[in-house]
């Protein structure tokens, strides 16, 4: 099994960007100042490599949009396949469901998906995320996992395909989590450009640290 696939769970990420000005009358609310309203799935045939470094160990990999939507759960999909393995993704979300092998047999899933992205996302969002997960290749689940997410900001990031604005959004452990980590959403590119991803010492398959950057990006 693909590093990648256990942690990009949502490495499509395409949005439409609302952008506001900020408040500052006493009287009324803030208003973020860029806003993303909802997932909008790229577009089938978009191409994207990865560059990959777990613990001084480096690959890349090369990752295509299908054209299949077919239905997981009742649930319209996004699927995207690097040749081997096949990530399956809520198309009306985002968020990471379950990635099979090239035959189509489950690896892990999260059920009914990760909950990674809430939308609309804006810097200062926070929210928490429940799941079921299921190792399949070694028969371990788990219920209840929880996670907390927060966007941090909105920045400039730098990788090797180019400099992007980026939603960064960070995630921290809450019960029968052992892992942390930071992703960087583009919503101009519809892709997640940087991800930082942990697993404690506590986790089931060890620690280890994996940093993803985006190396090229070619839409489809």
């Amino acid at each position: 099994m693909k590093h990648y696939v256990l942690i990009i769970c949502s490495a499509l990420m395409a949005a439409s960007c609302q952008t506001t000005g900020s408040s500052t009358s006493a009287n009324s609310a803030s208003v973020p100042a860029v806003q993303v309203e909802a997932f909008a799935p790229p577009t089938a045939g978009t191409k994207y490599i990865l560059s990959i470094d777990e613990r001084g160990s480096k690959k890349t990999e090369t990752w295509t949009v299908l054209d299949d939507s077919t239905p997981h759960n009742g649930v319209p999909t996004l699927r995207t396949s690097d040749g081997a393995n096949i990530m399956v993704i809520n198309r009306n979300t985002g968020n990471w469901m379950m990635s099979l092998d090239d035959s189509g047999k489950p690896l892990i899933s999260a059920s009914p998906d990760l909950g990674q992205y809430a939308w609309p996302l804006h810097v200062g969002k926070r929210w928490t995320a429940q799941t079921s997960y299921t190792d399949h290749s070694r028969g371990r689940s788990w219920d209840n996992i929880t996670t907390y997410y927060r966007v941090a900001g909105y920045e400039d990031v730098t990788v090797p395909a180019g400099t992007f604005k980026a939603f960064r959004i960070d995630h921290t452990p809450g019960q029968s989590n052992a892992t942390t980590g930071t992703i960087w959403f583009a919503p101009a590119l519809g892709i997640v450009v940087k991800r930082r991803y942990e697993r404690t010492v506590d986790h089931y398959r060890g620690y280890t640290q994996i940093d993803t950057e985006l190396a090229e990006y070619h839409p489809g």
